[in-house]
């Protein structure tokens, strides 16, 4: 077995799982007045779930472009972390493979890029992960989009806070201390109740809990690197 199938087989339990999400994607998209051919191309060229159920927030007939490019940073800005930490992986391959790879990369190819140490050909499991996942996504925007229809408009409008639920699947996986007091989890999850009690739009609940986890995960592991110096 080669290490491309391999990533594609050790995704497949994850990429079910993503493929739910974006079933709920498209089923909030057509719900939100998007197309099939908008819903379609946010999964197909976008490929990034958090940032794709924000845009949806925001959608109407008047796009607000700057906030929707900076909120999408914000909440993407991770991949900066990812591509440091698995940059190594993607060093002597052609440029037209780096560049095809990077646009499919995902937080599940992430995840399990750092898990298996023991791969031989990490850009080849990478790869293999990538591709599965994004698979997945469109094929599952693609059911949303179709059971919408058969949907009362009531979970129609529901759906569109999956984005939270999404979010909080994301700060999961993205944990990676494999022991001692989850504490990003925890703030991010308090901070997302907080203001989800207090009746704030879903913007502000999505960014609210990234800022948190993101900061106080960066926080831990600034301070767990500097113990290991000090050690």
């Amino acid at each position: 077995m080669n290490d491309f199938r391999r990533g594609a087989i050790d995704s497949l339990g994850l990429s079910a799982t993503a493929a739910v999400f974006a079933t709920i994607f498209g089923a909030a998209a057509v719900a939100k007045g998007l197309s099939f051919v908008e819903a379609m191309s946010l999964s197909a060229f976008v490929f990034a779930g958090s940032a794709q159920f924000t845009t949806l927030t925001m959608w109407g007939d008047t796009l607000p472009f700057a906030t929707i490019v900076v909120s999408c940073f914000l909440i993407t800005s991770r991949n900066i972390f990812m591509g440091l930490a698995l940059g190594h992986a993607f060093r002597g391959q052609p440029v037209w493979r780096k560049y095809t790879s990077i646009i499919i990369f995902n937080d599940i190819s992430y995840v399990l890029g750092i898990k298996n140490n023991q791969i031989k050909h990490k850009y080849a499991y990478i790869s293999g992960i990538s591709l599965t996942v994004y698979c997945f996504w469109v094929i599952g925007t693609f059911v949303g989009i179709l059971i919408a229809e058969s949907l009362q408009q009531s979970i129609l409008d529901g759906l569109a806070y999956a984005g939270i639920m999404y979010l909080g699947l994301l700060t999961t996986l993205l944990i990676r201390a494999d022991d001692g007091f989850k504490l990003p989890i925890i703030l991010a999850a308090m901070v997302i109740l907080v203001l989800y009690l207090a009746h704030a739009d879903q913007f502000t609940i999505m960014i609210g809990g990234v800022t948190v986890g993101a900061t106080s995960n960066l926080w831990l592991e600034f301070n767990q690197r500097k113990e290991r110096q000090n050690g």
